[in-house]
């Protein structure tokens, strides 16, 4: 019969030993303060990297979005001419390209400001793409020029509520009278 053996906790010899020894494939040795910092700026420095690396795709993408909705709204408004029209609600959601200043106030639709605010404008690259509501929503330059298409937008909303209205009152009408037609016939 054999001697039972006492455990013991493993030394740090036996355990390199046992992980592929010091400085071999297993296990790593202890490292000094300074390795560790070293370590930490390298891996710092590679998630910074990342980072800004990220953030100027981000850019890129934000840029390009930019530019093709100031496309596709340009392209709206060489499609239907130099005319504004605000019939429907739809209308009044549709993309706008307004010119603004160096502080981000708006001068104006592309259409309606002069050709010098414009080419500022767009040498700045401070056209903005927005609808109608959008747009008032923010500072204007001119404050008569605010109120004039804030006075557009508002009896475009009246027109557009009168004519709901005016269904509204031809749907009722029409049950009416086919109740009307209905309570005739039976008596017929």
């Amino acid at each position: 019969m054999q001697p039972i053996r006492r455990w013991t906790r493993p030394t740090t010899r036996r355990l390199l030993f046992r992980h592929g020894g010091a400085g071999g494939a297993g296990m790593e040795t202890k490292r000094t303060k300074d390795d560790a910092r070293r370590t930490i700026a390298e891996r710092r420095a590679e998630a910074d990297e990342r980072a800004r690396a990220t953030i100027d795709v981000l850019q890129r993408a934000t840029a390009r979005q930019h530019a093709e909705a100031l496309l596709i709204a340009l392209d709206r408004i060489m499609v239907r001419g130099r005319s504004f029209v605000l019939d429907t609600f739809a209308d009044l959601l549709r993309l706008h390209v307004w010119a603004c200043d160096a502080d981000g106030d708006i001068i104006g639709h592309v259409l309606t400001v002069d050709a010098e605010a414009l080419d500022i404008a767009a040498g700045m690259d401070r056209l903005a793409v927005w609808t109608l509501p959008e747009a008032l929503n923010h500072a204007w330059q001119n404050d008569d020029e605010r109120h004039a298409w804030r006075a557009e937008y508002v009896q475009a909303l009246r027109r557009i509520a009168d004519e709901q209205e005016s269904i509204e009152q031809a749907l009722t009408d029409r049950a009416e009278l086919l109740r009307v037609v209905e309570r005739d016939d039976g008596r017929a």
